[in-house]
């Protein structure tokens, strides 16, 4: 009948909501204390749930804290990548992908979150040999090599570098951001994205 079927489809949206909001609540804390200090204790006083709640929903923290990372990395890079694919220079393209980047962090809490911890994860070695999750030093790398073959980006430094440092650059003032209190986020300000892009624009006489 409508009225069961009506019931089911309200238990699967209230199911949904319930895994969503544990999701949620483990990017802040992961966020904040790094996936080996956090405890399931954390995530579930972050969330005032049970600890029978949260293991009707994940084995364990290694199986959250991987479905973290792969819902949201499928996202930003589809993201990114549909806003840079139709723009001619990679000078277009990184000021792009800061712009958007900081816009969705400040528009976004759990997004500021999600990619201040995404970041992070690549840097730490442990986490690396437990999860098989995107390489975003990777990613680019490969997009300043591109760049400095166009003619676009310094070779001062290697590719490698280049990347690391948009990522140190983009880590701290994410990290800076959503560490603001709630009362300064309207007036915290990333820094200039033109600023930025200058640092890695190759030297013209």
């Amino acid at each position: 009948s409508k009225k069961v079927r009506k019931l089911m489809a309200n238990k699967v949206k209230i199911k949904d909501l319930r895994r969503d909001n544990i999701i949620n609540a483990s990017l802040k804390v992961f966020c904040e204390k790094g996936y080996e200090s956090t405890t399931i204790d954390d995530i579930v006083k972050k969330i005032g749930c049970s600890h029978g709640l949260f293991y009707h929903y994940f084995k364990n923290k290694t199986e959250l804290f991987k479905v973290v990372l792969e819902i949201n990395a499928i996202k930003t890079k589809e993201a990114i990548y549909n806003k840079i694919n139709d723009l001619q220079t990679y000078t277009d393209k990184l000021k792009t992908i800061i712009d958007s980047l900081f816009y969705d962090i400040k528009n976004d809490a759990n997004y500021g979150y999600f990619f201040y911890l995404f970041i992070a994860h690549t840097f730490s070695e442990n986490t690396n040999k437990i999860f098989n999750a995107p390489s975003i030093e990777e990613l680019f790398e490969r997009f300043f090599e591109k760049g400095q073959i166009n003619g676009e980006f310094t070779t001062t430094y290697s590719a490698k570098e280049l990347s690391l440092l948009f990522i140190s650059i983009i880590k701290g003032s994410t990290f800076a951001y959503i560490l603001a209190p709630k009362s300064a986020k309207k007036s915290t300000n990333f820094p200039s994205t033109n600023l930025i892009v200058n640092i890695f624009l190759k030297e013209t006489n």
